[in-house]
């Protein structure tokens, strides 16, 4: 399948991460000089805040009433719809991640110094919990009151919420990309290198692969896990029906800096090592 183009644009700065918002139709950027966009699905900005200091990560709501801006240097900034300051407060001395979940409910926060710090949208911490090294990526599991947290080696597991203890957890000696979970929990997917992808029920239990996977530092599912993409240390973003083998793959002119799916798995976006952000129309595919 070959993919169509819908637009593609150069921003002013090098993007570091990307997420869309599904029930409000926004793409929220961030990029290397420390600011927080948020755009429409055509690419126009909508709004933008500027961090006082270097982003370790910005993550939303599915409604994008609640998003939060961390940085590596320990603050953490809650933002309105309108990227306005609500309250900012300092969290840990290093952030490596944050994630909110998909209501808009609850922040997790992950520091240097090997923990997860909870808080709810007023910024009262509600737990900590120490993990084995220190997490690189975090992702609610929607619907289930889980917290799925990677390291960028050698560590995977979930949380549970409610007690703060851990429901499993897993060793794989390879280095790690970023999380992905589908609305009903599973498949919990971790992009890897020498794996192309990790795949995990809800249990921890690993699901056998059920064709090669490229070598991966992303990966994005649909809501419902019929659409896959992954995009790694070439420039190529390689899509998937649900567990069939590959329905596309699509080279780009430069390195991925970050790709975003949306909940349907009609549309991807990728941003480039050159700056350029492009959108591609899946819907063939869905």
């Amino acid at each position: 399948m070959v993919l169509r183009p819908l637009w593609s644009l150069t921003h002013n700065a090098l993007i570091r991460g990307l997420a869309y918002l599904d029930e409000s139709n926004w793409l929220l950027i961030w990029d290397d000089h420390h600011w927080v966009h948020l755009w429409n699905r055509d690419g126009v900005r909508q709004s933008t805040y500027a961090s006082p200091s270097r982003l370790a990560g910005v993550a939303a709501s599915v409604n994008g009433s609640v998003i939060v801006a961390a940085t590596t240097d320990g603050m953490v900034s809650l933002l309105s719809s309108e990227l306005r300051p609500r309250w900012q407060l300092p969290v840990a001395r290093r952030i490596g991640a944050v994630a909110v979940d998909p209501a808009g409910l609850l922040i997790a926060v992950a520091d240097a110094k090997n923990q997860v710090v909870l808080l709810d949208t007023s910024g009262q911490q509600l737990r900590k919990v120490e993990t084995p090294r220190p997490i690189q990526s975090l992702s609610f599991v929607p619907l289930q009151p889980i917290l799925l947290v990677a390291a960028d080696l050698g560590f995977v597991g979930a949380i549970d919420l409610t007690t703060g203890a851990w429901l499993w957890r897993d060793t794989p000696v390879t280095h790690l990309g970023n999380l992905a979970v589908a609305g009903t929990g599973e498949p919990i997917l971790l992009a890897s290198f020498s794996e192309g992808v990790r795949s995990y029920q809800p249990t921890g239990k690993i699901l056998p692969p059920p064709h090669p996977w490229p070598a991966s530092r992303w990966v994005a599912c649909s809501y419902d896990a019929s659409v896959l993409v992954t995009g790694g240390v070439e420039p190529v973003v390689t899509g998937f029906r649900g567990q069939q083998s590959p329905a596309f793959q699509h080279r780009l002119p430069q390195p991925i800096t970050a790709i975003a799916l949306n909940g349907l798995g009609e549309y991807l976006w990728v941003a480039l090592q050159d700056q350029t952000l492009v959108a591609l129309d899946l819907r063939p595919m869905v």
